[in-house]
């Protein structure tokens, strides 16, 4: 489980950033927290079942790294592409109901910012877990 820590970070900072937020209905993060538990636990399952597949063949064959880069690409995907666009409609609320100019701009400079944050752990998880040699 230790090789699980990228995943493991990634998923309390989606799950931080929704638990802890005032746009989305209780019952919206549920079903958020209840997709990335179903997400992560198909994710580790498919993923040992591909490393005990090809595990002790020396060397690893291509096959591997061609399916292992396929599955980890899919699940970035469903990891990273939801969070983003959760956090666009909480920037939307945020911005609809930001009084002035100023505050509009602090919105989508912090909404910038969370997106390039979001597509750098993606691009950490994509190299991490399924990078070719």
């Amino acid at each position: 489980m230790e090789q699980y820590i990228g995943l493991y970070f990634d998923l309390t900072v989606i799950m931080l950033i929704v638990i802890f937020n005032r746009v989305l209905f209780r019952w919206a993060k549920y079903i958020v927290g209840a997709y990335y538990l179903g997400v992560s636990y198909v994710f580790i399952t498919v993923k040992n079942k591909v490393d005990k597949q090809y595990d002790g063949i020396i060397p690893t064959p291509n096959e591997y790294w061609h399916k292992n880069s396929e599955w980890v690409n899919t699940i970035s995907l469903f990891l990273y592409i939801p969070i983003i666009l959760i956090l666009i409609f909480i920037h939307y609320k945020l911005l609809k109901k930001a009084p002035d100019k100023k505050t509009k701009r602090s919105v989508l400079i912090r909404l910038f910012f969370s997106i390039v944050f979001f597509l750098f752990l993606s691009f950490m998880f994509d190299v991490a877990y399924g990078m070719n040699p």
